[in-house]
């Protein structure tokens, strides 16, 4: 999970707004193909514009959202769907080792600093 070039992708939220998410990764599961997006509150991107010097990465960090969608048809016609609801726990699960893999994180202790809140109980 290198990112060498960023894959940009656009989405429209229910408002109209474009907004933008990085595809981090891409998994197989069950003969279907998934995509991790990344993406920023927001606020948080106004606020870190502003703010550049201040910012710590801890704050920054804290700011980002991922997102598991469904990768439809291939190449420049490929859409980007919500996963079927009954898959998303093992979804979920794949794309935390992913990403705790991607982040350099060292899970599975409980004393997790990747920020995933995969550790909190509930």
């Amino acid at each position: 999970m290198e990112m060498d070039e960023r894959e940009v992708m656009i989405f429209e939220d229910e408002d109209g707004s474009e907004f933008e998410m990085d595809v981090i990764d891409y998994f197989e599961h069950d003969g279907e193909t998934y995509a991790i997006l990344v993406g920023m509150n927001d606020e948080d991107v106004d606020e870190a514009d502003e703010d550049d010097e201040d910012e710590d990465d801890d704050s920054l960090f804290e700011s980002v959202f991922h997102v598991i969608m469904k990768v439809v048809g291939e190449g420049e016609d490929a859409d980007f769907v919500a996963p079927e609801e009954d898959k998303f726990e093992i979804l979920a699960a794949i794309a935390e080792e992913r990403l705790n893999a991607f982040y350099g994180a060292e899970c599975g202790d409980g004393e997790c600093e990747c920020g995933c809140c995969c550790h909190e109980e509930e």
